[in-house]
């Protein structure tokens, strides 16, 4: 199983990712520390990590459809 964490900000999109991540029935964290977020060389939200990898909203939206339950 994947180690989802959503790096949120709650803005418009953090919110639709989220949304998505829930619809497609994907288990995840929410982070919305700036701090940690700071550390991790984050400037844009949302992003994605999977396993540690970092994607950015086009392709965490991608990975939602590709890897949920609703394919």
């Amino acid at each position: 199983m994947d180690r989802i964490i959503l790096y949120t900000n709650h803005c418009p999109v953090c919110k639709m990712l989220r949304k998505e991540l829930e619809n497609s029935g994907l288990d995840f964290e929410v982070e919305d520390d700036y701090a940690t977020m700071d550390n991790l060389g984050i400037s844009n939200a949302p992003t994605l990590s999977v396993n540690g990898k970092l994607m950015r909203a086009s392709d965490a939206f991608k990975y939602c459809k590709k890897h949920g339950e609703n394919e």
